[in-house]
């Protein structure tokens, strides 16, 4: 679960976070980060045929992510590197591809939850997305609703200009996640929302104290 999920993350209250190179450089020089990278996170529908999934869609900067989550090293087809600005791939989680029953080069759409105005009234956005790889890291949660992209890519998409929907981090002790995202947030000038993998698998966590 830690593998992919963030050790703690930063953003901004409105949805989008616009400073988000100054707050990356400024987490990084905590000696406790070892790795930051931003994202952006939709949820959007994945259609392929007469297949359609719910799914959650993180734009992510390839070398970046690396250094935040193993995603790279649980590829079973493709490679990270395999995003690429305007290309419009996406990489898709195992059980996601085997819903929608695609593979490595098949088609698939996104229909995003921003809309087109139009005279006829708002339109959803549609977009085609290739299939550039697959992976599996061996938690449901992710492998069968979690769908990358480049992160160029969601910001046309989701419309959001150079801004993202946060910052990811990694720290070298992950129990010591909560004190650190809290100093951070403290040291940072604005006001931003920090949470960490606690909160956000709380109920994990309750079940590892208890244990």
């Amino acid at each position: 679960m830690l593998g992919m999920a963030a050790h703690a993350t930063i953003s901004a209250y409105d949805g989008t976070l616009e400073e988000w190179q100054t707050v990356e450089n400024a987490v990084s020089r905590h000696p406790e980060v070892i790795g930051a990278a931003p994202y952006i996170q939709k949820e959007g529908m994945l259609i392929s045929g007469q297949q359609v999934n719910g799914s959650l869609i993180r734009g992510v900067v390839p070398d970046e992510e690396k250094e935040v989550s193993k995603v790279a090293e649980s590829m079973v087809s493709g490679t990270l590197t395999s995003l690429q600005p305007g290309e419009f791939g996406i990489i898709l989680g195992s059980d996601l591809a085997r819903i929608l029953g695609v593979l490595r080069g098949d088609k698939v759409t996104l229909v995003s939850p921003s809309a087109n105005v139009s005279p006829a009234g708002m339109l959803p956005r549609l977009k085609r997305f290739t299939v550039v790889g697959i992976f599996r890291v061996g938690m449901y949660e992710f492998d069968s609703a979690l769908g990358l992209i480049h992160m160029s890519d969601a910001q046309r998409l989701f419309r959001m200009d150079e801004g993202v929907t946060g910052v990811r981090l990694k720290v070298d002790n992950l129990f010591r996640a909560p004190y650190i995202s809290r100093e951070l947030a403290g040291d940072l000038n604005g006001v931003y929302q920090v949470r960490d993998w606690t909160q956000y698998h709380s109920n994990f966590f309750r079940a590892f104290q208890t244990e």
